[in-house]
């Protein structure tokens, strides 16, 4: 099987289009506007309860990322030629908020009843695995000629 540039991007940036939507649909669902609830809620929890520095730093990741993967999914729907150092920094922040690029695992999890944090961390790393190495193997393809971007 050939991976091709053009296939990889069309398939990640229908991951993260995937997450944006069902993020989208799961906020109005309960009556939420994406991201303004979240910053007015977090402020309210904030301001109540306190917090130290990593509450802070973990909801401006949480937040950064959410955006990010809006933006990597219009870019890698356009197939841009430089998105591979775009999906390559979200990796770690994926990993850290626990935010597989895979996206339909964390509702396929859902749906099979799957609670264990062991499951839940193997199928996150196994995704970002599986998503940094398309991207390498259709780079090498591309920078030995033999394929191209669509």
């Amino acid at each position: 099987m050939k991976l091709s540039f053009s296939k990889v991007c069309l398939f990640w940036g229908g991951m993260d289009a995937f997450y944006v939507i069902r993020f989208i649909w799961l906020n109005i669902e309960q009556g939420r506007i994406p991201f303004a609830d979240d910053i007015i809620n977090f402020n309210q929890l904030y301001s109540e309860y306190g917090g130290g520095g990593w509450i802070l730093l973990i909801f401006v990741l949480s937040m950064m990322l959410n955006i990010s993967i809006v933006v990597s999914a219009i870019l890698l729907v356009l197939k841009w030629g430089k998105v591979r150092f775009f999906v390559f920094l979200q990796i770690p922040f994926r990993l850290l908020l626990i935010v597989p690029s895979i996206s339909v695992i964390p509702w396929l999890l859902k749906g099979l009843h799957v609670n264990s944090m062991v499951f839940i961390i193997i199928f996150l790393i196994f995704s970002e695995f599986t998503k940094f190495l398309s991207f390498i193997l259709t780079k090498n393809i591309k920078n030995k000629g033999r394929d191209h971007v669509e």
